[in-house]
């Protein structure tokens, strides 16, 4: 049974938004040995911008650099794969582009399982599944990503950042379960 934890709604403020969102070791507990993450209707202040998930192992004062991950995303009516290694940051997601100059700009949905964060005889991972809409609502992209903490130290935080603007709307909920 899935209990929640937490919910963040980002406000757009005088168009600043939030640079980053985390979950730190208040959240991220030895209590859960599951947690889903949900991002509904994110928008980025940028167009474009990559979407990153961070994570750590002493609650955000250091965020772990050896990550993998592997990502498929398709979008323009064409499949791609990516694959990284050695990253802090872990793209999970790019805002959709608009489609006129104003600041219009698309949402991005995604659901990210993080799995068994406080095992520490076994590296950390876990998938996303994201979907983004241009700001009519039409489907533009979407984006699966397995990935890999290299690190078998617990998990106790989690931090969500852009490389460029952001987040300016949307609701962050947190979730665990035994």
């Amino acid at each position: 049974c899935w209990e929640k934890i937490l919910k963040t709604t980002i406000v757009d403020k005088d168009d600043d938004g939030a640079s980053t969102v985390d979950f730190n070791s208040t959240y991220i507990t030895t209590t859960y040995s599951l947690y889903l993450i949900v991002l509904n209707q994110i928008q980025y202040q940028t167009n474009g911008a990559d979407a990153y998930i961070n994570l750590s192992n002493d609650n955000g004062s250091n965020y772990l650099s050896g990550c993998s991950y592997v990502a498929t995303h398709f979008y323009d009516g064409t499949y791609r794969l990516t694959q990284a290694t050695s990253q802090t940051n872990i793209r999970i997601a790019s805002s959709v582009d608009g489609t006129d100059a104003s600041a219009n700009r698309g949402y991005v949905s995604m659901n990210i399982y993080l799995n068994n964060p406080n095992d520490t005889t076994t590296y950390k991972g876990g998938f996303t599944r994201q979907a983004g809409s241009d700001q009519s609502g039409n489907m533009q992209q979407i984006r699966d990503c397995n990935f890999s903490s290299n690190n078998t130290s617990r998990i106790n935080n989690v931090k969500f950042s852009q490389n460029n603007g952001n987040l300016m709307t949307g609701t962050i909920k947190l979730y665990g379960v035994t």
